[in-house]
């Protein structure tokens, strides 16, 4: 007797389930109503907000799917807005939760580590870069293994080199494992520290990340502290201490996120 396949599949697709895209048309990251922090800091997204988030989401999708590109630089540049967008997904976790690569591949029919290679194109070129590059003729594959560099003087040299076809793509892969691997040896004897892709971290810089985490840290402690302390009150004063003590508490903490923004970028 034949046994009965198992039926598989069915059922409405999952907003992360990090699948290869399909015909459907792309679902909104912003679909899924995410878990949000403790301390009743950050809220879950209202039925507008989700509404919102997806019609943008969709919007943007559909215009990068337009885009022409019929020459270098217009593909050059298509590469960077999708490192643009992708950019935007990352910087906004409530709204598009942490798996951005993955959702964004899929609906873009791209690999998920295309997208953070294009998201490194965003961040390490600007809009004049782009054009200047597409200018002196470089291929994408060619920025993708420059973008690997974390000098910014090292991959600066290399640009110059690839720009005057002196490299070949193997010779600059291998320029590129000689650049990182020449960064993390003058990183280790400064003392520095230094990540597994070459990049260095200036140890002063170091420092003021982990300080401003630390400073983050004490804040929230503070503010689960004090809602502890709130509960013996009656419940009107309590609404209004709370509720003062939730805005303080963000305004702090915006400050002290941008102070590790700033920390970050040095």
């Amino acid at each position: 007797m034949a046994k009965k396949k198992k039926k598989t599949g069915g059922g409405k697709r999952k907003v992360f389930a990090g699948v290869k895209r399909t015909d459907a048309a792309p679902i909104a990251p912003a679909a899924k109503n995410l878990p949000v922090a403790s301390g009743d800091l950050v809220t879950p997204l209202s039925k507008d907000e989700k509404a919102t988030a997806d019609k943008l989401y969709y919007e943007q999708i559909k215009l990068l799917k337009n885009e022409e590109t019929d020459t270098l630089e217009k593909m050059l540049l298509l590469y960077w807005k999708y490192g643009q967008f992708a950019a935007d997904l990352f910087n906004d976790p409530r709204k598009y939760g942490n798996r951005v690569a993955e959702d964004l591949g899929r609906d873009l029919q791209l690999h998920p580590d295309t997208i953070r290679a294009y998201h490194r194109f965003y961040m390490q070129y600007t809009l004049e870069k782009v054009k200047e590059s597409a200018r002196e003729g470089m291929r994408w594959r060619a920025i993708e293994s420059l973008i690997k560099v974390r000098d910014p003087k090292q991959r600066a040299k290399l640009e110059g080199r690839v720009a005057a076809k002196q490299l070949s793509s193997e010779e600059l892969r291998e320029a590129v494992k000689e650049a990182n691997e020449d960064t993390r040896e003058k990183a280790k004897k400064k003392g520095e520290k230094v990540d597994r892709r070459g990049g260095l971290h200036d140890a002063a810089a170091f420092r003021n990340c982990s300080n401003t985490c630390a400073e983050m840290s004490r804040k929230l402690d503070q503010y689960m502290d004090a809602c502890i302390n709130l509960k013996t009150m009656e419940d009107e004063e309590r609404a209004k201490k709370l509720a003062a003590l939730k805005a303080g508490t963000k305004e702090d903490l915006k400050k002290i996120a941008a102070k590790l923004q700033r920390a970050l970028k040095s």
